[in-house]
């Protein structure tokens, strides 16, 4: 499993000061779950967010099978299985088909060794969960 400690400090600080500062004033959907679906969420995105910024260091070291095999793993079968899709609104389905079409193609870009098509088909996957993330938010049910 990826520890997120070892992420780059820049991109968790853009991730964790420099993104919420830039969302504040946008006006998020919240998707209520219950509370034990919410922690499961809640490290089932820690998580992603090692695994991008995994991805990030093996483009950089131009390991471009291993960037394939950590997008294949953690979004390739999209954000979460059954149980949370019932949960989720229309749109953040779209979203979710979306990263798991995004992720595809930057696999099969990434096993040709191309480095810079490789970082520019990255870019799906990244505006994707920005654009997802700066949508909705997870809450629990009270």
């Amino acid at each position: 499993m990826l520890q997120i400690r070892n992420c780059c400090p820049t991109f968790i600080f853009f991730l964790l000061v420099a993104m919420p500062i830039t969302f504040a004033h946008n006006q998020k959907t919240k998707v209520l779950l219950p509370e034990q679906l919410k922690a499961f969420v809640s490290e089932n995105m820690k998580q992603k967010l090692a695994a991008f910024d995994e991805i990030v260091d093996s483009l950089s070291q131009d390991k471009l099978h291993h960037a394939s095999e950590i997008a294949e793993h953690y979004f390739g079968q999209g954000i979460h299985g059954n149980e949370l899709s019932q949960y989720m609104p229309d749109g953040m389905k779209r979203f979710n088909n979306e990263l798991i079409a995004a992720s595809s193609h930057f696999s099969r870009i990434a096993k040709t060794g191309d480095t810079l098509a490789a970082m520019h088909s990255f870019k799906a996957i990244s505006n994707t969960c920005i654009t997802c993330h700066s949508t909705y938010e997870f809450g629990a049910n009270p």
